[in-house]
C-alpha cells in the first residue's frame, strides 16, 4: 500500500470515509487534524475512534511510535 499526500481529517466527510473503510489509511500516513502541522495516523479503534501521533513537543515521530508499541501488534515496517 503506498502513502497518499496528507489527508484531512477534520473534513467530516474525509473522517466518514476512514472510519467505513471508504477510503483505507496505514500506519504512518501524514493526516490534519486541526492542527497546522500534520499528525501521523496510527490505526481506528473497532470504536471508530481514529488514533494519530499528534505534533508535541516537537517530536510526532517520538510520538508514533510509542502509539504503534501501544496499539499494533507490528511496529517493525512502520517506524
Amino acid at each position: 500500500m503506498r502513502y497518499t499526500k496528507t489527508v484531512d481529517l477534520w473534513d467530516g466527510n474525509t473522517a466518514h470515509m476512514v472510519r467505513t473503510g471508504q477510503l483505507k489509511l496505514q500506519a504512518g500516513q501524514w493526516v490534519k487534524c486541526g492542527q497546522e502541522k500534520p499528525s501521523r495516523f496510527v490505526k481506528i479503534e473497532d470504536s471508530g475512534v481514529i488514533v494519530a501521533a499528534h505534533p508535541q513537543d516537537g517530536s510526532t515521530h517520538k510520538r508514533f511510535k510509542t502509539l504503534c508499541k501501544i496499539y499494533l501488534k507490528s511496529v517493525g515496517d512502520v517506524v
